[in-house]
């Protein structure tokens, strides 16, 4: 049983609660930490008694750090993450603690890249933004499906959520969502991140059984960002989520919307929760839920592809990030802001992640007959 002192911020919301419960189940010493102890120790119920409750103020960068000195890893799940997380993660690098994080939102982790990488090198602190289900099996997946493609490549990650990203999304998510309406989607073209518009860019996924093939969207995912760690080789890294036709042209539209400011901030405050006031579905219908990830790395001659599926996105997240919690703990995974791939083998961290899901892999190579894609 591991004593690493492992704060998890954010133990309130669904997804924190989850990533608690994972983390003590697997013998850490996990402080929980919300805007309020009553609140934190309600939300954890009987799990309450097996960790050490904190209080957390995102607005007293001293009281932020003060609550992380001593801990070896910081497990974050406040978003949005533009807002709230920069203040968590310059925290942690002053602590000199490991950093994981559950964001989504591509707009946080390219600041993380761009801005920490080389102080978190600096002090040997290692950040692993994205160690969630929107990040995570996207950026291990395609380190499997190309094992055995060789050189240049493009790399395509397509998401599924069959009952309804909305629907499936806890209200903390649903809020970093709303806030990526309106910012371009990123993708990376030949080793360079380029700005494109949302679900300009459309393809035919091969989803694995139960979900099966689908119309997915270009979305701004956290692939591009984090596959060329990997893969410097790709020549084109986009992510995509599953949509239909209908879907990807009003999604296309919101973002143009969203482009002008006072529509962007209602859009923001239709989409987000409100106080008070439930959207989406229940905590049934998440855990319910099903998901699925594709990746496809493709060079001239090779076409590799990998797949994962499963139920409960946000049990998927807890398990992902408390397995990269437990690599990270164990003092193998290299220092700076790195992908999920680098943490450990990738089938193996995904065998650990199915160790206490429903999730399951498989992937296959295959030659290719014809020229490069277009």
């Amino acid at each position: 049983m591991s004593r690493e002192r492992i704060v998890v911020l954010g133990a309130s919301g669904e997804t924190g609660r989850l990533v608690v419960a994972a983390l003590a189940e697997r013998g850490f010493a996990v402080v929980a930490a919300g805007r309020s102890r009553t609140r934190t120790e309600a939300a954890l119920g009987d799990r309450a008694a097996d960790v050490e409750l904190a209080e957390l103020d995102l607005t007293e960068p001293g009281r932020v750090r003060a609550l992380l000195a001593g801990a070896s890893t910081v497990v974050t799940a406040i978003g949005p993450f533009d807002a709230l997380g920069r203040v968590v993660l310059e925290a942690a690098l002053d602590a000199g603690a490991d950093y994981v994080d559950t964001t989504a939102e591509q707009p946080f982790v390219a600041w993380a890249r761009s801005t920490q990488h080389d102080r978190a090198v600096a002090t040997g602190v290692t950040v692993v933004p994205g160690a969630g289900a929107a990040g995570a099996p996207g950026d291990l997946l395609v380190a499997l499906a190309g094992e055995h493609v060789d050189g240049p490549c493009e790399v395509h990650v397509a998401y599924a959520f069959p009952q309804g990203l909305w629907r499936t999304s806890s209200a903390g998510t649903r809020r970093s969502l709303a806030t990526l309406l309106g910012a371009p989607v990123l993708a990376s073209v030949e080793g360079r991140l380029v700005e494109e518009r949302l679900a300009e860019h459309r393809r035919l996924a091969w989803f694995p059984r139960p979900v099966g093939p689908r119309h997915a969207a270009a979305v701004p995912g956290l692939e591009p960002l984090s596959v060329p760690d990997h893969r410097p080789d790709a020549r084109l890294v986009r992510t995509y989520l599953s949509l239909s036709t209908p879907g990807s042209e009003s999604l296309q539209f919101l973002g143009n919307v969203a482009r002008w400011q006072p529509a962007r901030e209602r859009l923001r405050s239709l989409l987000g929760p409100a106080p008070g006031r439930s959207r989406g579905g229940s905590a049934a219908d998440r855990e319910g839920a099903r998901w699925a990830c594709v990746a496809e790395v493709a060079s001239d001659t090779t076409v590799g592809r990998a797949w994962a599926y499963g139920t409960g996105p946000h049990t998927l997240t807890a398990a992902s990030v408390t397995t990269v919690v437990e690599r990270l703990v164990a003092g193998t995974v290299p220092a700076g802001v790195v992908a999920p791939s680098l943490v450990g083998p990738p089938g193996k961290l995904l065998d650990r992640i199915g160790a206490t899901t429903d999730l399951r892999w498989g992937r296959a190579v295959s030659e290719r007959p014809t020229g490069p894609r277009r």
